[in-house]
């Protein structure tokens, strides 16, 4: 009785495996629309690219945002006192004049040498010694100039680390969610800050067979439903794949859904409505093929 029991329980799970399967590619088959999940066109991940603690948060998850606004900001207190002694180093004069005024002595030794020996007043050797002396001057003027150059470089090399530890958005969109608190320390291996998504543009990405392919043009209007409700909007295929699944001969297509108004959700199911060539090219291939597609799309990611 045992084994009979055991038997019949691993011959129940294939079967209702097989149940599953063939409705849901009963429903694909008798449907004249494909389906995806809205994503938002951009899910971006925003970084601190200086390791240090957060000491500030200016924004909370929902709240919208613009390009170049800033988020958050990392402690740059050392910093701020290493461009303040930079600046006065890059300003510092002293040296500068100094070699100036030297160099204008030394051309006027020169000058003068040279008057006196046109009168027979000054040897060759003094001329020599002279024109040594001045070029040495001219030497120690230019390599004032190059060492203020230097100091120069390195207030602008501290300045853009500290703009570094000042978190901006990169985009127009929504903080999806905050990884970090005020006070605490972020590290290289843990950089992530907090998300940023774009939601006035989303899109869905579509699993279709290779031999519709040729039929889709980027850049096209399609028809779609949204949700639950049904509710109609327009999409504009933006993609094909240049590669297809070998696995399931199919092919991701990537739809771009205007959503200004706010009112097509992230995470809401998307039915492509196909027209009648399309139809006619989906029921050609095995259904299963689509949906072993989209489950593995969804579990590799994007």
């Amino acid at each position: 009785m045992k084994l009979t029991t055991k038997t019949a329980r691993h011959c129940l799970v294939p079967l209702i495996l097989l149940t599953v399967a063939a409705n849901a590619c009963q429903a694909q088959d008798s449907d004249s629309a494909v389906e995806a999940f809205i994503e938002p066109y951009q899910t971006i991940q925003i970084p601190a690219t200086e390791i240090g603690t957060l000491v500030r948060i200016d924004v909370r998850e929902g709240d919208k945002v613009h390009r170049g606004q800033t988020l958050a900001q990392v402690d740059d207190r050392i910093l701020q006192a290493s461009l303040a002694a930079a600046r006065v180093a890059k300003e510092a004069k002293g040296n500068l004049r100094a070699a100036q005024a030297e160099r204008e002595v030394k051309r006027r030794q020169l000058a003068s040498l040279e008057e006196l020996r046109i009168r027979g007043n000054a040897t060759q050797r003094e001329i020599d010694r002279a024109l040594a002396d001045f070029e040495a001057s001219d030497a120690r003027l230019q390599a004032v100039n190059e060492d203020l150059e230097v100091r120069r470089f390195e207030y602008d090399r501290i300045l853009a680390q500290i703009e570094k530890r000042v978190l901006q958005s990169p985009i127009d969109g929504v903080v999806a969610s905050i990884n970090k608190d005020v006070g605490e320390f972020v590290a290289p291996t843990d950089p992530i800050v907090m998300t940023i998504v774009q939601l006035e543009i989303v899109q869905a990405i579509f699993s279709l067979p290779i031999s519709v392919a040729a039929q889709i043009v980027p850049g096209k209007t399609v028809r779609m439903t949204v949700g639950s409700e049904d509710r109609p909007v327009q999409g504009v295929i933006e993609m094909v794949a240049p590669i297809a699944d070998a696995k399931s001969g199919t092919v991701r297509v990537k739809v771009r859904i205007a959503n200004k108004n706010g009112r097509v959700f992230s995470g809401s199911t998307c039915r492509w409505e196909l027209d009648a060539s399309m139809q006619e090219a989906l029921a050609s291939v095995p259904s299963r093929r689509l949906i072993m597609a989209e489950a593995e799309r969804k579990i590799k990611g994007r």
